[in-house]
């Protein structure tokens, strides 16, 4: 994260999911977005407070994103990875692997102001959005 927002953006949630957040100004009402700005570490969306089916979470839910956390990485730098599911919450090892994961990221990504263009086409091919800034 930057000052004014993300350097790097990678997502892989449905394009729907990721349309209807931004049109709607959700990262405002986002409780696992702000958690993750105040916070260090991983939180399961099932224990951030709820705010009723209005909620980001029942919306996320809408869209097959059922079962997820979101993960705060703090060094200097902060990071923030949300993750999500439809058939069951994540098992811890799947958390640690999900975390592992964003760590090494997060590692490469400190010392880069941009990834180059041949990493971002191969992030691309997996379905993942590439957004630097």
């Amino acid at each position: 994260m930057g000052f004014g927002g993300p350097r790097l953006a990678l997502n892989g949630f449905p394009e729907s999911w990721v349309q209807g957040y931004a049109q709607e100004g959700l990262r405002m009402r986002d409780t696992a977005l702000r958690w993750c700005f105040v916070n260090e570490g991983i939180v399961r969306w099932e224990d951030l407070p709820e705010t009723g089916p209005d909620s980001v979470q029942a919306r996320a839910a809408a869209h097959g994103l059922t079962h997820g956390f979101s993960c705060a990485l703090v060094d200097g730098l902060r990071s923030i990875g949300g993750f999500a599911r439809a058939d069951r919450p994540f098992t811890p090892e799947e958390n640690e692997a999900a975390v592992a994961e964003m760590r090494a990221l997060h590692a490469v990504t400190a010392e880069m102001p941009t990834l180059p263009e041949p990493l971002c086409a191969r992030i691309r091919k997996m379905g993942i959005a590439v957004r630097q800034g």
